[in-house]
């Protein structure tokens, strides 16, 4: 076994001039012309922009084939469903073992423009639901099908089982969150909704981080999507909750329907009767979700000194715990449709002198009727 120094002193060596100038389309003369900048290392894998003086490519690299494999088959299989990605440029596969000191490289289009959350044009709007509807469309009916990029069914459904008691403990360290609803109607209401997620119907492809900035707004206005590193398959629900929460269609409801009639358009029938019999349910687990991400970034926050910003974060989140509350009174059931469901969100912590956390208040998580 290849001690983690080694793996490292290997890895470092993918983003060597030397190595990359071979692998671009139009390689430089000299690697002096090569200027590498890392976005991202997970060690044994990683990801760059690299300009060759006269374009710029991104470029994944790793040391083991299965990771560049991944992304190769994504960006092929929605290329062909038509969702707008980068092209690829050039793939590199002359590894086959760490001991060659060789890598695997693929190369992609740059994608040149804004970020979606940067331009707010109703157009816009649709091109992003287009791509995100037609990703979703792609379906694996088989439970071992594409077993790269597959999330298998019991993992999403015990993923929802412990959404709540997780969100209950994180809550603890923090009174001004204050459960006015009697906690055996919430344990009802969260155990009765996770059944959703066991029950038939295939698995759908989703991006996993579906934010504005893994979309790119064209000069033509066109959307193109990138970043797949987290893609999978599951229930696409929570992902279209993300999306209509996103920034590309916060600033109206307007833009909000918009994204769901024309999402609706290239997702299966199936697809889409999950989405609006289980509305309500849906927001309320992907609620929890954001709430579970924006506790740990203010937490992150907190330990770095930006006490400010962490008590920003914890006030939108209160935001969104009054929401939840909301929803769960409104729509027993779990059903309801969207602008009924948005209707009950104002937001008002997160511009108020509620920024700073309360604590005079104790926990309470039920005893209220």
């Amino acid at each position: 076994m290849l001690g983690t120094g080694i793996i490292k002193k290997f890895s470092n060596q993918l983003e060597s001039p030397e190595k990359i100038q071979h692998i671009l389309p139009t390689a430089a003369k000299h690697k002096d012309e090569i200027k590498v900048t890392r976005l991202r290392n997970w060690g044994h894998y990683r990801k760059m922009i690299v300009n060759n003086g006269n374009k710029r490519y991104l470029v994944y690299a790793s040391f083991y084939p299965k990771y560049i494999r991944k992304i190769v088959f994504l960006l092929t299989m929605l290329s062909e469903n038509k969702v707008k990605v980068p092209s690829i440029m050039a793939l590199h596969a002359g590894l086959h073992s760490m001991l060659t000191k060789k890598g695997c490289y693929l190369v992609l289009e740059y994608v040149s423009g804004k970020r979606a959350d940067n331009n707010n044009h109703y157009k816009n709007t649709g091109f992003i639901a287009e791509n995100i509807g037609r990703m979703h469309a792609i379906s694996a009916a088989e439970p071992g099908y594409l077993l790269m990029v597959h999330n298998n069914r019991e993992e999403i459904i015990r993923l929802h089982e412990y959404a709540w008691p997780k969100m209950l403990k994180l809550l603890e360290k923090h009174p001004e969150f204050i459960w006015e609803l009697p906690v055996e109607q919430c344990n009802r209401w969260f155990g009765e909704k996770t059944v959703i997620w066991g029950q038939g119907g295939p698995f759908y492809l989703l991006h996993g981080d579906p934010n504005p900035g893994n979309i790119i707004i064209q000069e033509n206005s066109k959307a193109v999507l990138i970043d797949y590193e987290k893609s999978h398959y599951g229930y696409p629900g929570p992902e279209l909750f993300r999306c209509l929460m996103a920034n590309y269609c916060t600033h109206s409801l307007e833009h909000q329907l918009l994204f769901l009639d024309t999402y609706r358009q290239y997702v299966s029938k199936e697809n889409w009767l999950l989405w609006e019999n289980n509305t309500a349910a849906i927001a309320g687990f992907g609620i929890l979700k954001r709430m579970n991400t924006w506790f740990k970034k203010s937490q992150i926050l907190r330990e770095r000194g930006k006490i400010k910003n962490s008590r920003i974060i914890l006030a939108q989140n209160l935001d969104y715990w009054n929401w939840l509350q909301d929803i769960i009174t409104t729509f027993p059931d779990g059903r309801g449709d969207w602008p009924s469901i948005i209707a009950l969100y104002l937001q008002e912590n997160a511009t108020s002198e509620k920024n700073q956390p309360a604590t005079s208040h104790n926990f309470n998580c039920g005893n209220n009727n």
